[in-house]
């Protein structure tokens, strides 16, 4: 068996705008700060098409887990190769990111800045049905990433636990900065 050196898996990013072939290859859960549940989506942009950035990902596409917000969800769907049937039920949005792990579609990339203004990433505007529906490299799939929820099944309302083992634990000490050595 030989260990060998795969460019395409370096960890590139994309740094330009435009239409890039893609799949899914890793998504994360989280809690929006309204309680609901959201999907990242990270993408690989396809090496077995020819286009810049072959190798490369394009991270966070977010697709929340609310009426208002699942035309995003039923817009992805669409895009695959007319594979799955209407009203197709995934039992849960994290279902409907396992299954969608591997999917070819195209997307539409912008370059955005980030808060501070000081650099700029990849966004995803808007997810199209692929060109090229076989996909001819390996395929990269991670999955699921550790998630931030403290329950993937449960309801939206679920109180988040305390990470701090000590905490309840008998009476809060303070100490004075006059008090510390340096």
């Amino acid at each position: 068996m030989s260990f060998k050196y795969d460019k395409s898996n370096a960890g590139l990013s994309v740094t330009e705008a435009g239409l890039y072939e893609v799949y899914p290859t890793s998504f994360k859960c989280h809690v929006s700060q309204a309680g609901n549940q959201v999907i990242d989506l990270n993408y690989r942009v396809r090496s077995d098409v020819d286009q810049p950035f072959g190798g490369a990902t394009i991270n966070f596409d977010s697709y929340n887990d609310n009426p208002k917000a699942k035309y995003r969800i039923d817009r992805f769907i669409s895009c695959l190769s007319k594979e799955m049937p209407d009203s197709y039920d995934f039992g849960t949005i994290m279902g409907w990111a396992n299954k969608m792990m591997g999917q070819p579609v195209k997307v539409q990339v912008t370059m955005e800045p980030n808060q501070a203004g000081d650099k700029t990433y990849a966004t995803v505007k808007s997810v199209m049905e692929t060109q090229y529906p076989q996909v001819k490299e390996q395929k990269v799939i991670t999955g699921k990433i550790e998630d931030d929820t403290t329950s993937q099944q449960g309801t939206n309302n679920q109180p988040q636990q305390n990470s701090d083992p000590f905490a309840g634990q008998g009476t809060q000490i303070d100490i004075k900065d006059s008090d510390l050595p340096f």
